[in-house]
């Protein structure tokens, strides 16, 4: 019986192994470009103004590089559902407080958005200020 049964996992574990490499590699990465005018931070990580590319790097990890494709931050992300306004650009949302901003929602094009975060996890340089605003930026399509 064992015999067997390590016979079927030697035969079947192969295939499956293939199927998921295989959905994997099927996943199209997204870039958007931005120019971002301020100082922001995305994640745990503070930037400085400039242009940055934003790249979904699987369904749910996006990072942000610099203009010379450096891995600057990666994120975790969930899908940020509709948008308020389907004919909109490419754009990131920020959370805004006494001037400093944080990065809170990546839109790759008019349908696809991520939500990186809540007002209870954004960073503690946003959440010590008292009155908030949310800022945008928008970026060129997608690569």
């Amino acid at each position: 019986m064992k015999n067997l049964t390590a016979r079927i996992l030697t035969i079947l574990l192969p295939g499956v192994l293939l199927l998921a490499g295989t959905a994997h590699s099927q996943y199209k990465p997204q870039t958007l470009i931005v120019t971002v005018p301020f100082e922001f931070t995305a994640g745990d990580k503070i930037l400085p103004a400039g242009d940055y590319s934003i790249v979904t790097t699987a369904p749910d990890r996006l990072s942000v590089r610099d203009s010379r494709g450096q891995v600057l931050a990666s994120l975790v992300a969930h899908s940020a559902g509709s948008p308020d306004d389907n004919s909109r650009p490419p754009r990131l949302r920020f959370y805004s407080v006494g001037g400093a901003h944080a990065l809170t929602q990546v839109w790759m094009d008019s349908s696809i958005g991520y939500e990186l975060g809540s007002e209870e996890t954004l960073p503690a340089v946003a959440k010590r200020r008292s009155s908030a605003h949310p800022a945008q930026s928008t970026g060129s399509g997608n690569k």
